[in-house]
């Protein structure tokens, strides 16, 4: 019997009476089915998904007019719903007609937001989070009962698992070809509501996961009964402790409470993978997605796992989870939605095309963009504006691009995040169970404001950090990755694994950057009796600087000239310098860098919102002289190491530089074709030194000067030649028709002329 001097210890009787009474009232498979269901490879694809170019989606239904409308102006795709029950072709058929007339596509959404978002889903009668607010009544009447703790249904449960990935293969075969963008597994997911912290989930399918999941993790009862100060007898008593138990923890051992909690971002990301890997196993090109994607904490948002769980997120861009997501998942899909009602929210929309984005969710519940016509509104010309630049090779190149990778690393500490909510609902002494899942977004913490602090000004200096996990770490990234400086932003967790790996990593010369002695607790959130780099400290690349890693005042410099310092002596100096007017460093420009085979690629935007004032002129230096080209404005490169420009905080400056300029282009294919058929043109470099993924544009142009978008398309060059196939409509219109092709590189055009007639050229007798 559990000692009467820890009230935990007398709660594990408790509760594990409390969890046969619930076992025995409920029907469960058996650990064995459970454990079945579960052991399932990894979602992420080795190749990545195919999605070449920039969508842009409205998320809303349209009548025709409103449709076409939208085509119009460069919406490229829309949205179907999923079902629930039987799925039937005719209908299938009816909802894609509109889109398939228009030669738009679409995607299947919400098809099991039942189970994956439960506690923040659509009504018609009441709340979204209705489910939720009651599980919160429930705990306000009995903190002590379990109830309120068991989600409904549990992400573990093997019956649901099953008909998740059941309904998610129908839906698959379903829709057939053409195959949707993607299939969203759910809007807004998470353990509970969103991002809020909850004590899920106590259920027995849950706990019975947990348990074999520890013994993955320990290897023995008596490794766990010793890290946990418990005295379980066997793995079938083990129970978590709660949040409130874990708050009156004298010793700060919370290891009980951070295992539980690691292991509900583990089921939640395993329970994402099965639905990613049911849509895989009925079609492997087709791409499973999540949408409304959290700040990094709770509701399941561990990135290290969730990243790699499905092929495409719609994500809340903070916290710095797009980033860490993307670097995490390079092949990762990010999309952003967006009303396009003010100028930060276009701001927004060019800082995640710098930040890998690959597409543009429409949200337009008011009909803003286009009247009951189709015409469009002042708000649809913005729209158009937008997609036709966007659309016009620009985002293609991004996205055949890859972020570049220095040898600076930010280690992403979910355990630290974990521990660091903990204190702080400690030293408030609030009710952590009325927190919302605003409230997590609204409250900073030492831990996100440190990472948020310290990617900043590398991005600033134009630094591509690599994100690190600690699994990484303990796996040798340091040295894979020939790291030469490391940033623990306020991590307070630490394995002794990892704190092996940091050792040698300066005894190697490598810079350490931190903000707090790391390691107050160790990686299950055990309070240690000495952090385990103490002795290292302030000595040698030890740099504990705290300072650096709080925010600062807009356009203050001075942190960018000490980091850069520092960057410097460490052996990974910042790949070029951006100077203000007066020549002092430019503290307020966000820069983000591609490579390409041969070019690098370099995104710049302004600080602010995007309302602002005259934008004011910067240089760009170089370490060298390169072949610069502005892709936003076509025209011959500047060859320099010095270039003045003004980048806005609307938009983005982006340049390409080229060691030499890549070689000409042409295209060879007939010039003949008839309304309605087909042809291959092959588009090829007249030379094979050339590395890289150039795009070009190309679109085919009617007598009328009008372009065909249906065979508009943007195509990746890699030194090969590549085959575009042109179709016609039945009813084109005969005449003089003209293939543009146009580079990215330089803007350099290429026209091929095709003589289109009603009647095709008879077969010769001869």
């Amino acid at each position: 019997m559990p000692s009467g001097s820890d009230p935990w210890m007398i709660q594990q009787s408790r509760m594990s009476r409390r969890l046969s009474e619930i076992r025995a009232s409920l029907a469960i498979a058996s650990l064995a089915a459970l454990l079945a269901g579960l052991a399932v490879p990894s979602a992420a694809r080795a190749d990545g998904p195919a999605w070449p170019d920039y969508q842009v989606i409205m998320w809303q239904n349209q009548t025709p007019a409103r449709l076409d409308g939208l085509a119009r102006l460069g919406v490229t795709a829309g949205t179907i719903h999923g079902r629930h029950g039987p799925i039937a072709p005719d209908e299938i058929a009816r909802e894609t007609a509109p889109f398939r007339a228009l030669g738009l596509g679409w995607y299947v959404e919400n098809i099991a937001t039942d189970f994956y978002s439960a506690y923040h889903r659509w009504h018609p009668d009441r709340p979204v989070t209705w489910l939720f607010d009651e599980a919160k009544r429930l705990h306000r009447q009995d903190p002590a009962d379990l109830t309120p703790f068991i989600r409904t249904p549990s992400l573990s449960d093997p019956a649901w698992l099953a008909r998740i990935a059941t309904r998610l293969k129908q839906h698959v075969a379903a829709f057939g070809q053409p195959r949707p963008l993607f299939f969203n597994l759910a809007d807004e997911a998470g353990t509970g509501d969103l991002a809020a912290a909850w004590d899920f989930d106590f259920a027995p399918a849950s706990l019975d996961g947990m348990r074999a999941w520890l013994q993955q993790q320990y290897g023995s009862l008596t490794a766990l009964n010793r890290e946990w100060d418990s005295r379980f007898t066997s793995w079938s008593a083990v129970v978590p402790m709660t949040t409130n138990e874990a708050l009156r923890r004298p010793d700060e051992n919370f290891a009980a409470w951070a295992d539980f909690k690691e292991w509900m971002d583990e089921a939640f990301a395993r329970a994402v993978r099965i639905g990613t890997n049911a849509v895989h196993a009925a079609d492997p090109a087709a791409l499973a997605a999540l949408e409304g994607a959290q700040i990094p904490g709770w509701g399941g948002y561990d990135y290290s796992r969730l990243a790699g769980a499905v092929d495409v997120m719609e994500m809340y861009d903070f916290g710095n989870n797009v980033e860490i997501a993307r670097a995490l998942n390079p092949q990762l899909v990010v999309l952003h939605t967006s009303t396009l009602a003010d100028a930060s929210q276009i701001r927004a929309i060019w800082h995640a095309l710098l930040l890998g984005g690959r597409g543009l969710i429409l949200w337009d519940e008011n009909g803003a963009f286009v009247d009951q016509n189709g015409a469009p509104t002042p708000r649809g010309r913005t729209l158009e504006v937008l997609t036709t630049e966007l659309r016009s090779g620009l985002a293609a190149q991004l996205i055949a691009s890859r972020p570049a990778r220095d040898p600076v690393a930010i280690l992403y500490s979910p355990e630290s995040l974990r521990l660091q909510w903990l204190l702080d609902r400690k030293a408030d002494g609030k009710p952590w169970a009325e927190r919302q899942a605003e409230t997590e977004y609204d409250e900073d913490n030492p831990v996100r404001a440190a990472t948020r602090r310290a990617a900043g000004l590398l991005s600033h200096l134009g630094v591509s950090p690599q994100w690190l996990t600690p699994d990484r770490i303990e796996t040798g990234a340091l040295e894979a990755d020939r790291i030469r400086v490391l940033v623990l932003p306020h991590t307070i967790a630490l394995s002794p694994a990892e704190a092996q790996r940091i050792r040698k990593f300066l005894a190697r010369g490598g810079t350490l950057l931190t903000d707090t002695m790391p390691g107050a607790f160790d990686r299950h959130g055990r309070r240690v009796e000495r952090p385990p780099l103490a002795d290292l400290a302030g000595r040698g690349r030890f740099l504990l600087l705290p300072d650096l890693m709080q925010d600062r005042a807009p356009g203050d410099p001075l942190p960018l000239v000490r980091l850069r310092r520092i960057l410097a002596t460490a052996g990974a100096p910042p790949p070029f310098t951006l100077s203000a007017a007066d020549g002092s460093t430019a503290a307020d420009i966000d820069a983000r860098v591609f490579r390409d085979g041969d070019a690098v690629i370099v995104g710049l935007q302004r600080d602010g919102d995007g309302s602002a004032e005259q934008p004011q002129a910067i240089t760009l230096e170089l370490a060298a002289p390169a072949y610069v080209y502005d892709l936003r404005r076509p025209g011959l490169p500047q060859r320099t190491t010095r270039l003045t420009l003004a980048p806005e905080a609307t938009s983005a400056a982006i340049l390409a530089l080229l060691p030499a300029p890549p070689p000409p282009l042409s295209i060879e294919g007939p010039d003949r074709l008839a309304p309605g058929g087909s042809a291959d043109f092959t588009i090829s470099e007249k030379s094979s030194a050339w590395r890289g993924g150039r795009i070009v544009h190309i679109e085919p142009i009617a007598p009328d000067g009008t372009a065909l978008r249906q065979g508009t398309a943007n195509l990746a060059l890699d030194g090969k030649r590549t085959v575009w196939r042109l179709a016609l409509p039945a009813d084109a219109t005969p005449g003089a028709w003209t293939i543009r092709l146009r580079d990215m590189f330089g803007g350099a055009e290429l026209m091929h002329g095709i003589d289109v007639s009603k009647v095709a050229d008879k077969p010769s007798d001869d």
